[in-house]
């Protein structure tokens, strides 16, 4: 059994899509719903329904209609009827959409697409998927330094800007009125926090150099 076994298809009734003829020739089921109509669609939380959305170019800063993102946490989305241009396409996968369908793809390529999205794999260029995982990774440092920043208290954090800046001991001392001994013991509480053993270890791990 493959993951989705139809597709619910929402299209315009002044604009109707040949797409749900191309799921046809691959006799996948479709459910086709106008989003015309006064009544909002209604989400599907099937697990085995794959819904096609139109993209609206100039909706929000995806061109998925409000709609459509109520939606999206219980659906499994793809976007057609896309400009590849007028997108980010790392933020609609990051959005959790599960593909997108450009306006100026081939048919053969728009089959191999459907097939793909109905067998559960995302349907995005590598170039895609690689500035999503280089996003995905630099939020993550920066959560990890952040969270590191945060171990510390006021006095150390402040001692820590100090040494970010090339500030030697005395120097913070006279800044912070405290003495050099007392700088001593605060570096050493923040080595030891933040598991470093010298100042450029330190400035490094917390993404202040």
């Amino acid at each position: 059994m493959t993951p989705y076994s139809k597709i619910l298809f929402y299209q315009s009734g002044e604009l109707p899509s040949s797409l749900p003829m191309l799921c046809a020739t691959l006799g996948i089921p479709v459910e086709i719903h106008t989003i015309d109509d006064p009544l909002l669609p209604e989400p599907d939380a099937d697990p085995q329904t794959l819904t096609l959305v139109p993209w609206q170019g100039g909706i929000g800063t995806s061109g998925l209609p409000d709609w459509a993102r109520v939606m999206l946490p219980q659906s499994a989305m793809v976007l057609y009827d896309v400009r590849e241009s007028q997108v980010d396409s790392v933020q609609l996968l990051t959005l959790g959409l599960k593909g997108l369908l450009f306006q100026e793809e081939r048919v053969d390529m728009t089959l191999s697409a459907l097939r793909a999205l109905m067998q559960g794999e995302l349907w995005f260029s590598r170039a895609t998927l690689e500035k999503a995982v280089t996003r995905m990774i630099g939020s993550q440092i920066q959560l990890q330094k952040r969270q590191e920043q945060e171990k510390l208290t006021n006095r150390e954090q402040s001692v820590v800007r100090l040494v970010a800046m090339g500030a030697r001991n005395k120097e913070i001392a006279r800044e912070l009125f405290i003495s050099e001994y007392t700088v001593k013991a605060h570096l050493a509480s923040i080595f030891r926090k933040t598991e470093t053993r010298n100042r450029v270890e330190l400035v490094s791990k917390l993404g202040l150099n």
